[in-house]
C-alpha cells in the first residue's frame, strides 16, 4: 500500500454525488491504497487527523466498524466509512521522502506520514479485512453495521458509477458534468447549497444560480454572476416582449377575441374557467363581462349588457304574450230563477 494525494476535480466530482466523500483539503489530503480492489476499482481509504472538528491525538477516538486509529490516534487514523473508488491517472504518489530544502512544517508532516506508512505496513491484513467488511456490508445492505457508521458511509455503488463516467468524459474527451468546477464553487458551498436546494425542493442548479445572483459582491466568483445577471435579464426582455406580441396572435387564431376585443390576461380567465367547468367559451366570456367588477372588460361590457337587456325584453314580452293567449275569457255565472213562491 502508499501515500497518495487524488485529484481535487475528481474528488469533487464524486463529492457532488455523494457529500459524503470527504473535502481534499487543497489536494493536499492523503490517502491509503489501495486498500480495497473490487469491480475493476482501486479504493482508497482518506487519513485524518481529526473527526468533528476535534483533533483526533487530543480527543481520541476508540477503534469501531469503519476507524482504525494508528498509534492510538497519536498520527490520526483511517477512515473506511469514506473510502472512494479513484480511476486510473486521478491520483499521484505522495513524496514523503526527507528533503533539506523542505520548511519545518513539510518536515513534520513526512515525519508523520512516514510513522503512518510504517504502521500500515506491520496490520496489511487487518486493514484489507476491515476495508472489505465496510465495503460488503454497506453493498449487501447487511445491518453488522451500526446505524450511526451506516450513515456515515459513501454510497459505494454510486460512486462506482460515477468514476465509470468520468473515466469515459476522460477518455473521449468529453466535458465533465461537474456543477462545482462550472460555477467555481467551494466544497463546503457546495454542499451547504444542495441541503438548502433539498429543503427547498427545488433544482440543484437553479439553487447555485439564486445563490450566486443574491449573493454579496466577491462571495462568488463576479464573472460567472455578471453571465448569470446578463441570462436572467435577457429571459425577462424575451418575456415581455412575447407577451406584448400573445394578443395579437390570439386575435388572429381566435375570433371571439376579436369579436369581444378582450386582452391577453381576460381571455385566458375565462378560457381557463371554461376548461374547468366544461362550459361554452363563448357564454362563459358574455357572463364575466356582464358581470364583473369595474376595470374589468370594459371594452365590451356595455355592448354585452346592451344585448342582454334587450334579450330580456324580449323574453318578457314572448312570456306576456304567451299568458294573454292562453288566459281565457271570463263567462258569467247564470242568475238563480225565482222558485215561485215568497220566501218571507
Amino acid at each position: 500500500m502508499d501515500i497518495v494525494y487524488i485529484d481535487t476535480k475528481y474528488v469533487n466530482y464524486l463529492l457532488e454525488r455523494d457529500d459524503r466523500v470527504c473535502f481534499n483539503k487543497g489536494a493536499r489530503r492523503p490517502y491509503l491504497g489501495p486498500v480495497l480492489k473490487v469491480n475493476g476499482f482501486d479504493y482508497f481509504a482518506p487519513m485524518s487527523s481529526s473527526y468533528g472538528g476535534k483533533k483526533v491525538d487530543k480527543f481520541p477516538e476508540k477503534e469501531n466498524d469503519t476507524f482504525l486509529p494508528i498509534n492510538n490516534c497519536k498520527d490520526g487514523g483511517i477512515k473506511f466509512n469514506n473510502m472512494i473508488p479513484v480511476a486510473p491517472g486521478c491520483y499521484n504518489f505522495a513524496d514523503i521522502k526527507p528533503d533539506i530544502n523542505d520548511t519545518d512544517a513539510w518536515k513534520k508532516r513526512k515525519e508523520k506520514l512516514n510513522n503512518q506508512l510504517s504502521f500500515v505496513e506491520k496490520n496489511l491484513v487487518l486493514i484489507e479485512e476491515k476495508a472489505k467488511l465496510v465495503y460488503e456490508n454497506k453493498i449487501s445492505g447487511c445491518k453488522m453495521l451500526d446505524v450511526e457508521a451506516g450513515k456515515r458511509t459513501c454510497k459505494f455503488s454510486t460512486l462506482e458509477n460515477a468514476a465509470n463516467k468520468y473515466l469515459y468524459n476522460k477518455i473521449n474527451n468529453l466535458p465533465q458534468d461537474s456543477l462545482i468546477e462550472k460555477y467555481k464553487l467551494e466544497p463546503e458551498d457546495f454542499k451547504r447549497i444542495k441541503y438548502w436546494s433539498i429543503r427547498k425542493k427545488i433544482p440543484i442548479k437553479e439553487a447555485i444560480e439564486r445563490t450566486i445572483i443574491n449573493s454579496p459582491v466577491g462571495k462568488y466568483n463576479s464573472k460567472i454572476k455578471t453571465t448569470l445577471l446578463e441570462e436572467r435579464n435577457a429571459v425577462k426582455t424575451s418575456l415581455q416582449s412575447t407577451e406584448q406580441k400573445q394578443p395579437e396572435q390570439i386575435k388572429e387564431s381566435n375570433p371571439l377575441v376579436k369579436k369581444y376585443g378582450l386582452t391577453q390576461k381576460e381571455f385566458d380567465s375565462c378560457k381557463s374557467y371554461a376548461e374547468k367547468k366544461n362550459l361554452p367559451l363563448e357564454k362563459v366570456i358574455r357572463s364575466n363581462a356582464a358581470f364583473a367588477p369595474d376595470g374589468h372588460f370594459d371594452s365590451v361590457r356595455s355592448k354585452i349588457i346592451t344585448e342582454e337587456a334587450v334579450k330580456r325584453n324580449v323574453r318578457t314580452q314572448m312570456r306576456t304574450q304567451e299568458k294573454n293567449n292562453n288566459q281565457q275569457p271570463v263567462v258569467a255565472k247564470p242568475k238563480k230563477k225565482d222558485s215561485g213562491y215568497n220566501c218571507r
